[in-house]
């Protein structure tokens, strides 16, 4: 098969494989990294263009703050948050609500979060889905516990 070029290619490097098939089309990380660098994105969130790029190193909460912000900060932030607990920032975060931590560091499968918004835990999150988390909303979320929820930068 013929290699994509001109305006389609452009088109299938924005908005990703995950979004539309681009059948022959592929990027060097050569092309990733200069797309990265003219089309700065936030990573994390529905409302960015998520490249495919080599993560520079595990997630850190920086990465999934965006998720975090878009999906479950109208409910868990403010005077009141839903549970008591608070997902709009990373201390009040990993301290938990009231029904203890949300986060258990390296094990995925132990945290609430990650079992409420996978479904696995009732009710479901975020409250009032679908919308539902993108499969790779969730896996940036579950790598990112898996790699101890770091704080990062």
């Amino acid at each position: 098969m013929r290699k994509k070029t001109g305006f389609f290619a452009l088109f299938c490097m924005l908005v990703g494989a995950a979004a539309l098939p681009c059948p022959g089309f592929s990027l060097d990380e050569k092309s990733v990294s200069t797309l990265s660098t003219a089309f700065p994105v936030e990573t994390g969130t529905r409302s960015g263009v998520l490249l495919a790029q080599k993560p520079e190193g595990p997630p850190s909460y920086a990465a999934v703050a965006g998720i975090l912000r878009e999906s479950c900060a109208s409910c868990h932030s403010g005077r009141r948050p839903a549970g008591g607990l608070h997902l709009d920032a990373y201390g009040p975060m990993m301290k938990g609500g009231k029904g203890g931590p949300v986060i258990v560091a390296g094990d995925p499968a132990k945290s609430e979060l990650i079992r409420r918004v996978k479904g696995t835990s009732t009710p479901r999150m975020p409250k009032g889905g679908p919308p539902w988390l993108s499969p790779e909303e969730i896996g940036l979320l579950e790598a990112w516990v898996l790699a101890g929820a770091p704080e990062g930068k």
